[in-house]
Order: C-alpha cells, then sequence, then structure tokens
C-alpha cells in the first residue's frame, strides 16, 4: 500500500511511502512525485497506482502521476486532468479504468475524468453527477459498479447523504445506489471486498 505526496508545515512534499499490509512496520521510502502536492486523489488497479490532481500551495494541479506498485521508484508523469483540482477528487477503478469525481474546490462541478491505469495520456470526460458534488468517498468497487456516497453540494455548508454509481466499463452519468444513513462528507472509504462497501 503506497501513500503519495502531502502536507508538513510549511512544506508540501512529494514522497511516497509504502507499508506491506501483511506484516506490521514502519512505512518505507518508496519514492517521489513529480510534484510536491497535497490534497490529491487516487486509483489504481493493483498493478499500477495513479495520483491525480492536487495543491502545492500556489496553484491547483491538474497533474497525473503514476507509480508500479511491485517495484519502488519514482513516479512517472501519466498526463493531465481536465481541470485542476484538490480536496475532493474521490478516485475509484477496476481492472482497466481509473475514475474520479470533482475537483474538490469550487463545489459547484458534476463532472469526472477518467484513463485508461494500462497507457499513459490525459484524462477524458466521464459523465456526471446528478448534482453538484465534491468531497465525496468511494464506497464499493467490482467489475461492474463503482460507488461512491455523501460529500459536499454547492456551497461547503450543503452535505449529500446520497449514494450514486457508475459502471466503469462505459462512459455515462451516475445512476442513484439510495441513501447513506446520514449526510457526510469527507469521509474514508474504499473500505470493500467486492461484496460490501463501507464508508466511515
Amino acid at each position: 500500500a503506497v501513500s503519495m505526496g502531502g502536507y508538513d508545515n510549511p512544506d508540501h512534499i512529494n514522497n511516497c511511502d509504502y507499508i506491506t499490509i501483511a506484516s506490521t512496520g514502519d512505512g518505507t521510502d518508496f519514492g517521489n512525485l513529480t510534484v510536491a502536492r497535497r490534497m490529491t486523489g487516487s486509483s489504481g488497479n493493483g498493478i499500477r497506482g495513479i495520483c491525480h490532481t492536487g495543491y502545492d500551495g500556489t496553484s491547483r494541479l491538474n497533474t497525473i502521476d503514476y507509480i508500479t506498485v511491485g517495484s519502488a521508484g519514482d513516479a512517472s508523469d501519466f498526463g493531465d486532468a481536465t481541470a485542476g483540482g484538490n480536496t475532493g477528487a474521490t478516485g475509484n477503478a477496476h481492472t482497466t479504468t481509473g475514475i474520479w469525481w470533482g475537483d474538490g474546490y469550487t463545489y459547484a462541478v458534476k463532472y469526472a475524468d477518467y484513463v485508461t491505469i494500462a497507457s499513459t495520456g490525459n484524462a477524458a470526460d466521464f459523465g456526471d453527477w446528478s448534482g453538484n458534488i465534491t468531497g465525496c468517498a468511494a464506497i464499493g468497487l467490482i467489475e461492474s459498479k463503482n460507488v461512491w456516497g455523501g460529500g459536499y453540494t454547492t456551497g461547503a455548508g450543503g452535505v449529500w447523504s446520497t449514494m450514486e454509481y457508475v459502471n466503469p466499463n462505459s462512459t455515462g452519468n451516475t445512476t442513484s445506489q439510495g441513501d447513506l444513513g446520514s449526510a457526510a462528507a469527507q469521509s474514508a472509504g474504499k473500505l470493500t471486498n467486492g461484496t460490501r462497501g463501507e464508508m466511515w
């Protein structure tokens, strides 16, 4: 498991660290991102890890980097996102496609970007959420369904209880999955085994 980038006041960092999930112990240096930044999003398929967008203290970046998870080393440039973003570009993935929602700053976007993980190149538009959203959490993924939930609506004061999903095999807008037990934003997600997904 690899963490990429971050913030160590007052510095934005480009460090990537990893742990081996099957054993306890401290993180180990993996390499560096191409640009130091925090508030990134991530996607991956177990072979490649994708680090997308972020904030470098001055600008909201459209940078996309990738690593090969099985071998330590510096990240390489993948391409560019359709827009710069930070804090809410929540990624999900399956075998071939990495998808992320929102730019995390304007609280007024519906779009998702996607890339084909095994290749390099700029991201393209995947589709739209049913409303303006950011800060949602990825709560589940299988080969035919990626689910996200919660998030801020237009204006940081509005919080959603909605869950929505897409089929990662074909571009298009989201479909309703139902509602959360309560409205939430900036939650921890990706807690899933392919059958059940959780959002904390």
